[in-house]
């Protein structure tokens, strides 16, 4: 999605829809309102159709949209509006400014998502850019509030994007990091892909990518490294070959030592020896 809007920012050109669905446009006329400060709209997901001043404009990824002082604009999202992920910017007075995300979707409506500036820095930027907006009066100073603005935005969604990606990056660590926790106190269980997937919360395919990305081995290769560990520890206790087999969460005297000759080259009873 921010790849997608980043690489196709560009400023609306404000030509409205050529015959526009009827009910869609009375609609809209109905449910207007305005405001004493400037608004920017930049849409990040889906093509569909928004109202400003009795008219509807299209949008798609990327396209950015000034909503000046006291235009006309919807009052919200409804029905006629197709699904699309908005993200509006308030510059309000007192060097105020507010982002939020807005998702829509016909059937279920509009959630509303504030977003905390990523840099304080950003505020005094976007108090220029609101003091450059309004003083839009020649075609010259459009151009330089609209680069402006659109730099602004690059910066914006970069820094919400690594942000992104860092909570990302932790919440992966951190499920992993369960998951292990998880086998540890279930080796004896049945602990295939499509159970951990399960108890991780994702499907089989996307577990195991995740999880392998995390550890470097596959969720299978850490399971067995860890029954052999424990398998390990078991015999050297003195436990017998088939019971530490089976306290370790192999499920057959045979499956132990195919895995166990594989992993160290030597049977469990001939490793035991070079051990002492």
């Amino acid at each position: 999605m921010w790849q997608e809007a980043i690489g196709s920012i560009q400023w609306s050109d404000s030509k409205a829809v050529e015959n526009p669905p009827r009910a869609f446009l009375s609609w809209c006329q109905k449910h207007s309102h305005s405001h004493d400060f400037n608004e920017i709209l930049v849409t990040l997901s889906g093509e569909h159709f928004y109202g400003i001043n009795g008219e509807l404009f299209a949008f798609s990824p990327g396209i950015i949209a000034l909503l000046p002082r006291r235009l006309p604009h919807d009052s919200g999202y409804s029905e006629h509006h197709a699904e699309c992920i908005d993200f509006w910017i308030h510059i309000l007075p007192h060097n105020k400014t507010t982002l939020n995300f807005i998702h829509h979707t016909p059937a279920t409506g509009t959630v509303s998502v504030p977003v905390p500036l990523p840099s304080v820095s950003l505020l005094e930027d976007f108090r220029r850019a609101g003091a450059l907006l309004d003083r839009m009066e020649n075609h010259l100073d459009q151009q330089k509030a609209h680069h402006f603005v659109a730099y602004l935005l690059h910066e914006l969604f970069g820094m919400i994007m690594d942000a992104d990606s860092k909570s990302q990056t932790v919440n992966i660590i951190s499920l992993v990091e369960g998951i292990k926790q998880y086998i540890m106190e279930h080796l004896t269980d049945s602990l295939s892909l499509s159970d951990l997937a399960v108890a991780a919360g994702y499907s089989s395919f996307h577990f195991h990518r995740l999880f392998l990305e995390a550890e470097g081995i596959t969720p299978r290769n850490f399971v067995e490294g860890q029954r052999l560990k424990r398998a390990c520890e078991l015999l050297k206790a003195g436990q017998t070959v088939t019971s530490a087999a089976m306290d370790s969460g192999f499920s057959t005297y045979s499956q132990f030592t195919r895995v166990f000759k594989r992993q160290f080259q030597l049977s469990p009873s001939e490793w035991l020896k070079s051990t002492m």
